[in-house]
């Protein structure tokens, strides 16, 4: 009498951390421990071929409660270890079991997948598998990649709801998934790809890195791309770093920031490509003590001075960051090859020193000669215009000329409080002055082209403030939502669209709304 083996029902109990097995269970009747069994799963074929070591055949669960009901062994868990499954012992090889995974109905939310044929999702979203007897203890097979090492791990993942006809199941993608890889079920050949396209939900700048905050990063295995810029991870060795940001693994991601202009950003990996993100900010050279800034209206480049010695004012493209123009800081230009204090291109002309100074002209002023110094110059040729000594020594970090008091507005930092000081161009003289908003280091100052008001921001707060030249406060904005940091405004300018740009002491240059 040969008895055969029935086989009833297979699942996966757990799945090493490091991908490389997975522990099964089979129930059904008929099982034999050691006697020459073996067990196939796809093309994979596990042999039992010792009572104390390999397949343990055991008591079965329910519905069968009998002994020889069970058996629990481990596979290695790769591809062709999936398909139909068969028992063989002495008295004969089971029917085959198989199991109904089919495929993956998703479609990511935001984002743009590798393979547009393929399911795709973004992590945290729901993915609905198709097949037959699908159900909420349906074990799966899913796989990441985790922050740091970039190692590959496996998970046994399961539905959170089920058809009743177990046709469908419902699963929700882990928020610290990533890539793209298969989604496996024992006993089912079919293994669909799944791609989990990145996400980009902010950003914030430290010194010189850039760090990213969303989902779906993976280390070693993402490229950033910039405005102007691109930058690639392909080694898990700190350069750029993939991390545990907020509330699980893979959502930050910090990339030593290389000069690139203002535009989207968008992360990709072999899951996909994030939705654009728009950047609102732009890097010179990361680390860099900029001063203040100046825009042109006609081009929309963007001049901003340095802290090095000799000082330098560079013409930047906004869309790449890179340098178009550099004048130098001379010593007998602008008083000492040191640069402190502010940069505008003036909107009409004015009388400077009794020249007469077009508009568009660079107008500089200078804190580091004694006493301070404003200086315009022809942005294009770099020739100096005409140039005042001041009457004092306002150690001023921002100015600017005003078209609707015909008058220049400085910043005198000697006392606390630091105080706004209204100049006659023509003569440098001292006119009135009112205490600004909050103390400055480095700061900035810009006209609002609606108003005609001053904006104000120092490194002393994230708050700009806007004022009129009579020294009466209208409002003031936070920048911290904007991702600019304590200690870092050292210059306001408004575009010809009306958007006001903020000079950093990192080396950075913001596009925000106020």
């Amino acid at each position: 009498l040969q008895i055969v083996p029935v086989l009833s029902d297979a699942s996966i109990t757990s799945v090493s951390y490091n991908a490389t097995t997975m522990s099964v269970r089979l129930e059904g009747r008929g099982f034999i421990d050691q006697a020459g069994s073996s067990y196939s799963f796809g093309t994979t074929v596990v042999e039992d071929l010792s009572l104390n070591a390999g397949p343990d055949v055991q008591y079965g669960s329910a519905p069968t409660y009998a002994e020889n009901g069970a058996v629990v062994l481990t596979l290695p868990l790769r591809a062709d270890a999936f398909g139909p499954i068969t028992v063989r012992t002495a008295g004969g090889t089971s029917a085959a079991l198989t199991l109904g995974l089919a495929g993956i109905t998703a479609t990511a939310t935001t984002g743009t997948p590798a393979n547009a044929g393929a399911a795709s999702a973004n992590p945290g979203q729901d993915i609905t598998l198709t097949g037959t007897g699908l159900s909420t203890s349906s074990a799966l097979i899913m796989r990441y990649r985790e922050s740091g090492s970039g190692e590959l791990r496996a998970e046994r993942r399961t539905p959170t709801a089920a058809a009743a006809d177990g046709t469908s199941a419902t699963l929700t993608v882990p928020n610290y998934y990533n890539g793209a890889f298969t989604v496996q079920m024992i006993g089912s050949a079919a293994q669909p790809l799944l791609q989990i396209v990145p996400v980009v939900t902010g950003y914030d700048v430290s010194s010189t890195s850039l760090y990213l905050r969303g989902a779906g990063f993976v280390e070693a295995g993402t490229t950033i791309t910039l405005a102007g810029a691109t930058v690639v991870d392909t080694s898990p060795d700190g350069t750029i770093d993939t991390y545990y940001q907020a509330v699980s693994d893979n959502t930050g991601l910090r990339l030593y920031e290389p000069p690139h202009g203002l535009g989207p950003l968008s992360v990709t990996t072999a899951g996909g490509t994030s939705a654009p993100f728009d950047l609102n900010e732009l890097t010179v050279v990361a680390g860099r003590n900029n001063r203040d800034l100046a825009i042109d209206p006609a081009t929309g480049n963007i001049w901003v001075a340095d802290d090095q010695n000799p000082a330098k004012l560079h013409r930047l493209d906004p869309a790449t960051a890179a340098d178009l123009q550099t004048i130098d800081i001379t010593a007998a230009a602008f008083g000492l090859t040191y640069f402190y204090g502010g940069l505008q291109i003036v909107p009409e002309a004015f009388i400077l020193n009794a020249t007469n100074v077009p508009a568009g002209s660079l107008l500089v002023i200078n804190a580091y000669p004694n006493p301070d110094r404003v200086v315009a110059l022809n942005p294009t040729t770099g020739a100096v215009i005409a140039t005042l000594p001041l009457l004092a020594n306002y150690e001023t970090s921002a100015g600017l000329y005003d078209p609707g008091t015909n008058h220049i507005f400085i910043l005198d930092r000697r006392t606390s409080p630091t105080k706004f000081v209204e100049i006659d161009p023509a003569t440098g003289a001292e006119i009135s002055s009112f205490n600004a908003p909050i103390n400055a280091g480095n700061a900035g100052m810009a006209i609002d082209p609606v108003t005609g008001n001053l904006w104000y921001g120092s490194d002393q707060s994230t708050t700009i403030y806007e004022i009129t030249t009579a020294g009466v406060a209208v409002r003031n904005v936070s920048l911290v939502a904007q991702g600019v940091d304590e200690n870092e405004i050292a210059g306001l300018a408004f575009d010809a669209a009306g958007k006001l740009w903020i000079s950093s002491t990192q080396g950075r240059v913001y596009r925000v709304t106020i």
